[in-house]
């Protein structure tokens, strides 16, 4: 768990609403929501089942920024008619049960673990952190890291230039990155990306994976299942794992695919119409026209796999 180490502030504790009470005191009046809107702030939400939710505030964040309730919404907001001003580290620290949770900021570091409930995280500069989570989250930022380890649920990134780092995550994953790089490692679930001018590298796991590029480059080792996109522009290198089924239209990029060690029989179905096509030595090359294919099977046992690859003006590989 992670704590940070605060300097004098103010701490304000809430009762958390219990759907499950059926005997609630008549007028009791518990939150069940945290809408957090502040300038620069370290923050870190952990979550607690036992005592009641807290917000912890060191001094400089209290000076400016106001911790208040309004039905069962808590609202962590900029004081009004204070600009911000003071370069010192304003640290918020949540403490409690998981609800769900909303964070606006214009800079810093947020991290959230154990949480349970479904996040929004919305950082122009900084660094993103989310461990160990259960509930579904989304994430926007502008520029910095966003680093995502051991979630569970759905999740969605958008970035401009924010390097991406995912691991051993499980559920359905939507990833837009214009510049950032992105690195998925051990990822299970449908896993989509639209990548910009970045890098993206997805290593080992299993479901699906669907992917749009425009002049990023597309490195996939060891993903079971289907694999489906296009590129304009991107390179595309893609390590076979067995029983994978591989699909994707490019431009002039070059698609480069390297087929699993095993004793498996492989359909292949390429076509480019400038580009070029290095296959099996066994296999031959046809034309139609400008157009160079090359369609058939692997030699080996059993039927597993298939690439199915189409190009305009880029190359073709099968390793």
């Amino acid at each position: 768990m992670c704590h940070l180490e605060l300097a004098k502030g103010s701490s304000f504790e809430f009762p958390v609403a219990d759907r499950n009470l059926k005997n609630e005191a008549a007028g009791a009046l518990r939150v069940s929501r945290l809408l957090i809107s502040v300038a620069d702030v370290q923050l870190v939400a952990n979550k607690n089942s036992k005592g009641p939710f807290k917000i912890v505030l060191n001094e400089a964040a209290e000076q400016f920024y106001q911790v208040i309730q309004e039905g069962e919404l808590i609202r962590v907001r900029l004081k009004e008619g204070v600009a911000v001003t003071d370069s010192r580290k304003k640290q918020i620290e949540v403490i409690g049960a998981s609800i769900p949770i909303e964070i606006h900021a214009n800079s810093g570091d947020i991290n959230i673990q154990d949480w349970s409930a479904e996040s929004l995280v919305h950082l122009q500069k900084g660094r993103i952190k989310i461990l160990r989570n259960r509930g579904d989250i989304s994430v926007h930022s502008l520029a910095g890291e966003v680093d995502v380890q051991q979630q569970v649920g759905r999740l969605d990134i958008d970035t401009f230039k924010s390097n991406i780092l995912i691991k051993d995550y499980q559920g359905d994953l939507d990833v837009r990155s214009f510049l950032g790089d992105v690195l998925v490692e051990n990822g299970r679930g449908v896993l989509s990306f639209v990548q910009g001018s970045g890098n993206l590298k997805v290593l080992k796991g299993n479901g699906a994976l669907q992917f749009e590029l425009t002049k990023g480059s597309l490195g996939v080792q060891q993903f079971s299942g289907r694999v489906e996109g296009s590129t304009q522009d991107g390179n595309v290198g893609i390590q076979m794992a067995e029983e994978s089924d591989i699909s994707v239209k490019s431009q002039s990029g070059k698609v480069i695919v390297t087929a699993p060690k095993s004793a498996s029989s492989i359909f292949l179905n390429l076509m480019t119409q400038e580009g070029e096509i290095v296959g099996p030595p066994y296999m031959g090359i046809t034309k139609d026209g400008a157009q160079k294919v090359l369609k058939g099977r692997t030699k080996g046992e059993g039927q597993k796999g298939s690439v199915f690859v189409r190009s305009s003006e880029g190359s073709i590989q099968i390793r």
